[in-house]
């Protein structure tokens, strides 16, 4: 966002919009007003609190007609850029994964270093001994995904993803069965690419931004006549 501020504050005098929490730990508006104020742009902050959220969760819900985990800060966003009267809005979306901005940047190289490990010295009977059955908790069925995994790309997923490997394929199976994970694999396009920054990249790309943020944000801004432009 602020690389696309300091482009567009070159050439007309630009409105910025943010919105902050009153959590601290979650709150980044005091970068917000930092930023705009170097840029001299004419800042609107929105604060949302609990209450807020609770308040229009049927209707975020209603409008996301499919299952997502982010979104709500474009929801809210989107409606303050209508009620102030702003039609178009430039976005930042794209930065974290073109700039490495991510966690996933910093843990993929971690991993990356524990799969050439374990491909050299540890056995494939040693890594499969630890299933999800020994990992109690729901969720740590996806550490034994990434224990297991023999490749890049199945690391991220577990590392990324909600639902393990074997439940999503057994959630998909009547309709996909196992093609779903080798359209995963065939789409990745990394084949060409060295370097373990470029191939999280790619992943970042090619997964959260297309099949998720970008999704999110279009259905969003559709809801409150906004359009969304990300450079």
């Amino acid at each position: 966002s602020t690389s696309v501020l300091s482009v567009a504050s070159q050439f007309a005098e630009v409105n910025t919009l943010s919105i902050g929490f009153e959590e601290k730990k979650w709150d980044e508006s005091h970068i917000s007003k930092n930023i705009s104020k170097y840029y001299k742009s004419n800042h609107h902050e929105l604060i949302v609190r609990e209450n807020d959220v609770m308040e229009c969760l049927d209707d975020f819900i209603s409008t996301i007609d499919q299952p997502t985990v982010d979104g709500i800060n474009t929801y809210f966003i989107s409606r303050f850029s209508n009620q102030l009267g702003f039609k178009v809005v430039l976005s930042g979306l794209g930065g974290d994964e073109l700039f490495g901005g991510y966690p996933s940047f910093s843990r993929m190289k971690i991993i990356n270093h524990y799969l050439n490990i374990k491909n050299n010295i540890l056995s494939d009977k040693i890594i499969k001994s630890i299933t999800p059955y020994q990992l109690l908790e729901k969720k740590q069925s996806r550490l034994t995904d990434l224990v297991q995994s023999n490749n890049l790309f199945d690391s991220y997923i577990a590392l990324r993803g909600i639902f393990s490997k074997s439940e999503v394929l057994n959630i998909t199976k009547k309709m996909a069965g196992t093609e779903i994970n080798h359209f995963l694999h065939s789409s990745q396009n990394i084949n060409h690419l060295n370097k373990i920054n470029s191939k999280t990249r790619m992943f970042e790309l090619n997964n959260y931004l297309k099949n998720q943020l970008l999704r999110d944000s279009d259905i969003f801004a559709m809801k409150w006549s906004t359009e969304i432009r990300t450079p």
